[in-house]
């Protein structure tokens, strides 16, 4: 597994975006996938137990390990920090849960 960094946002829309470097997603230029959450909720794996299908790199903390489970894909991702990782668990809750506002998020 050849891991490279991925630059993730989610928009208020519901679109879950990723794009494959910093400029072509600061200039919202073409995004290299899309989820739409807000029609189609997901789940979110957390942990290296729950996303077991997937080779983290050693150096990634299990509090880290994230998997998207889309309608059409599962995307596994690591987050920089357990703060970063709650924050996109919230982030992509707030689409299942109508009582939250949601909120443009990005990670990298």
């Amino acid at each position: 597994n050849k891991w490279q960094p991925r630059f993730w946002v989610l928009y208020s829309s519901g679109d879950l975006v990723y794009y494959t470097d910093e400029l072509t997603m600061s200039a919202e230029g073409k995004c290299a996938a899309v989820a739409q959450i807000k029609e189609t909720p997901i789940s979110v794996l957390h942990g290296r137990t729950e996303c077991k299908d997937c080779h983290f790199p050693n150096m990634v903390p299990d509090i880290c390990c994230l998997g998207f489970i889309t309608a059409g894909r599962t995307y596994y991702v690591y987050a920089a920090s357990l703060e970063e990782v709650k924050q996109w668990k919230q982030a992509v809750a707030s689409f299942t849960m109508p009582s939250q506002p949601s909120t443009p998020h990005s990670a990298g």
